[in-house]
């Protein structure tokens, strides 16, 4: 799967599936940012906390780019 990102017309970043994101530009910047934040999880079966970034979980990857926003 591959998911281009724009900002108006200009391209913001390309996302393949296991390949390193590509970005471009002032958009592609802020994105990127807005991707590398790091949450808490907790694991239900240990109740121990661990980061998480927002990019690195496979099922939810396509979910959360197309969720960002760029200003």
């Amino acid at each position: 799967m591959r998911i281009d990102v724009y900002q108006g017309q200009e391209l913001a970043a390309t996302f393949e599936y296991r390949r390193a994101p590509v970005y471009h530009g002032a958009a592609g910047e802020e994105l990127r940012v807005l991707l590398q934040e790091t949450y808490a999880r907790r694991n239900p079966g240990t109740g121990d906390l661990f980061a998480r970034r927002k990019g690195d979980i496979a099922a939810t990857w396509a979910a959360r780019l197309l969720a960002a926003v760029l200003a």
